[in-house]
């Protein structure tokens, strides 16, 4: 029986993996997790308020040059019900408040609210009925310095914690500077490194060409632009 046991284990590990089996996995565990949360403490550090989660396991830093005011590409990043038009990786960000009985929510970036992101886990331009749903928290606001943050809410501490920033710099020629970075720590992120890494980098890489492209058209004066993906 042992034999067996290991037997299988060894299969179950070094098996091939598709990215439907490794979401699936990252699907379940939401429930498990959070039924477990209250039997087990995390020992991980705080996070940096600035860098994201402490000692992450995974990162995902991209970024790039775009030829548009900072306004316009802030404009852009913060018009959640166009986000379907030029991003490939978020599909629709949608702002959302418990507290509020009507569900009537501004679509309006605030701290302390919700959001639900509809994913494409790799990028696409399509509504694909494979897309990910996301719960985020966000955590930072602030159209001064450009800054953008939220972090993931799907599971405790222990299991996930994921949090990224968006960043705009006005460089001396009337550019923006984008810079994004989000990091995973907590027992999932080690699957989700092993397994998804390569696709979510695409995703990143989707968002950012798309979010160049449509700030760039704007500015412009073309009104158009999309991100890659099909």
């Amino acid at each position: 029986m042992l034999l067996n046991i290991l037997t299988g284990t060894i299969v179950l590990v070094f098996r091939p993996y598709t990215f439907k089996d490794v979401w699936q996995l990252l699907k379940y565990a939401r429930p498990i997790s959070k039924l477990v949360q209250y039997h087990t403490m995390s020992t991980s550090q705080p996070a940096d308020p600035q860098t994201g989660v402490s000692n992450p396991v995974y990162s995902v830093h991209l970024t790039t040059e775009i030829n548009a005011p900072f306004e316009t590409v802030w404009e852009v990043l913060t018009d959640l019900p166009k986000y379907h038009e030029w991003n490939p990786f978020v599909r629709s960000m949608t702002v959302v408040d418990e507290s509020d009985p009507n569900g009537q929510v501004p679509q309006v970036l605030e701290v302390g609210k919700g959001l639900v992101m509809i994913c494409n886990i790799p990028p696409s331009l399509s509504d694909r009925k494979d897309a990910r749903t996301v719960n985020e928290l966000i955590k930072v606001v602030d159209p001064v310095n450009g800054t953008l943050s939220w972090q993931n809410i799907d599971y405790p501490n222990w299991a996930m914690q994921a949090q990224r920033w968006q960043t705009l710099t006005r460089t001396s020629d009337g550019t923006t500077s984008y810079d994004t970075h989000e990091d995973f720590n907590g027992v999932l992120a080690y699957f989700l490194k092993w397994f998804l890494g390569k696709s979510l980098v695409e995703s990143f890489q989707g968002f950012v060409t798309g979010l160049k492209s449509r700030s760039e058209s704007l500015a412009a004066g073309t009104g158009t632009g999309a991100g890659a993906g099909n």
